[in-house]
């Protein structure tokens, strides 16, 4: 791969007149990984000698901010003949990340049947079916003989997204599919809704983007056909699939750290941001409120703070664990009925008692050797306070992880809101009272 990214570069500085026939072999993704890091006067070289479809396939691998900079150094007139020869879907991306004059400006050149097909893609929310699907796909009604379906098909095939299935309508309502192989081999006279397949998975076109990867994934689909009221109105490709599940990890991973990944502007992600943060400081004072209240029992027993930050530290690693299994199991819609729920809360109940147990034999061990080699008074039951606050909290940190995610979902709030750092410092609320709480009963200091 280096040394394709090298060979293109090499023609580019060279301004090679035989650009087109040397690099006609190579997959536009090769010039995708280059055009970012290329200057201005480079990328205008091949604004010039590369085709507009050949220039449509580079930009529909590079990001949507990427291919609006570089449409705009192109110009409207030289962006049209680039966009007609892009998949809707991707122009759809395009039209919803510029400006409005703009977007009337582009949408006016295109054909009255463009011009309304994109407009009706705009009109989903991103993370909408109908938002990713495209609408390049082949249908044949379910009455047509085999021979005529198969004149559509060599007819239509260079500009449709696929060509394999077919999709079989009646009155435009999809009812059946046919596999290319099938309608080669058939033979005419014969209908085609005769030999088609009956059973289709499809997808509404406003369901969520990611229920369609899910789904493509489930019943092992490379296209996801796509209805409104039954009627056939696009498909969803492995690509498209591939892309909503890129963005839905990514989205996940920022929210689980309380942020999201983007490139927005500095005072928007500051919005995101600071109510997160000012919660998590509100929070923090409540601990440190927390932790004032036990002030005699620490005065008391001061080996008690040299453990403090092992035993908040443990929990917080067992909680933000349980979070994240949970996590991926809500985005995988695997708890969708109250018995896998419930198996799976049962198997984190398990996974942490067992933890508990391990970790509080290994912390009585630990922590009662130091306290002998500091020569403290009373190490015995400062080491079971410490071993016995561990599996108290570790239980409890372990099943808050896990439930509390699932109960954002009930609620039908972002369970992914259950964030890390909202997670822990739950837990640390909780954990300090069990820590000085059992400190104090134990040790007899209250």
């Amino acid at each position: 791969m280096k040394k394709t990214t090298e060979f293109i570069k090499n023609l580019i500085k060279r301004r090679d007149r035989a650009l087109v026939r040397k690099t006609g072999h190579l997959h536009p993704y090769d010039f995708a990984r280059v055009f970012p890091g290329l200057q201005e006067a480079e990328r205008r070289y091949l604004y010039e000698n590369l085709p507009p479809k050949r220039l449509a396939e580079i930009f529909s691998y590079l990001e949507t901010d990427d291919t609006i900079a570089f449409l705009k150094e192109i110009g409207i007139d030289g962006s049209i003949p680039i966009l007609e020869q892009m998949a809707s879907d991707d122009v759809t991306d395009i039209l919803n990340e510029i400006d409005d004059d703009d977007f009337r400006a582009i949408l006016g050149r295109f054909s009255m049947d463009a011009q309304e097909e994109l407009a009706y893609l705009r009109e989903y929310d991103e993370d909408q079916v109908g938002a990713v699907m495209t609408t390049n796909y082949i249908a044949v009604e379910a009455d047509l003989d085999v021979k005529e379906a198969m004149r559509t098909l060599v007819r239509e095939a260079a500009e449709s997204e696929s060509i394999d299935p077919i999709y079989v309508t009646v009155g435009g309502k999809l009812d059946a599919v046919i596999k290319l192989t099938d309608l080669i081999i058939a033979r005419s006279p014969q209908k085609i809704g005769a030999i088609a397949d009956k059973m289709v998975v499809s997808i509404d076109v406003r369901d969520k983007a990611a229920d369609a990867a899910a789904k493509m994934n489930n019943y092992g689909l490379s296209v996801l056909p796509v209805v409104d009221d039954g009627e056939l109105v696009g498909i969803v490709t492995i690509d498209d699939a591939m892309d909503v599940v890129e963005r839905e990890e990514t989205e996940t991973y920022g929210q689980l750290a309380a942020v999201t990944i983007d490139e927005d502007a500095t005072f928007k992600v500051l919005l995101r941001r600071v109510p997160w943060l000012l919660t998590l400081l509100a929070l923090g004072f409540m601990l440190s409120g927390l932790i004032s209240a036990f002030e005699d029992v620490i005065r008391q027993v001061t080996a008690l703070v040299f453990f403090q930050t092992m035993v908040l530290g443990m929990v917080g690693n067992v909680s933000t664990q349980s979070l994240a299994v949970s996590i991926r199991h809500l985005v995988r819609n695997d708890l969708n009925t109250t018995r896998k729920t419930a198996r799976h809360l049962f198997k984190e109940l398990r996974v942490a008692l067992v933890n508990a147990v391990i970790c509080a034999v290994f912390a009585f061990a630990v922590s009662f050797a130091v306290l002998a080699i500091k020569k403290t008074a009373d190490k015995e039951m400062i080491a079971l306070v410490v071993a016995l606050s561990i599996m108290v909290a570790l239980i409890i940190g372990g099943m808050f992880g896990a439930v509390a995610p699932i109960i954002f979902s009930k609620l039908k709030i972002d369970p992914t809101l259950a964030s890390g750092p909202l997670i822990i410092t739950l837990n640390d609320l909780i954990t300090v009272v069990i820590y000085f709480g059992l400190a104090s009963v134990l040790l007899g200091l209250i």
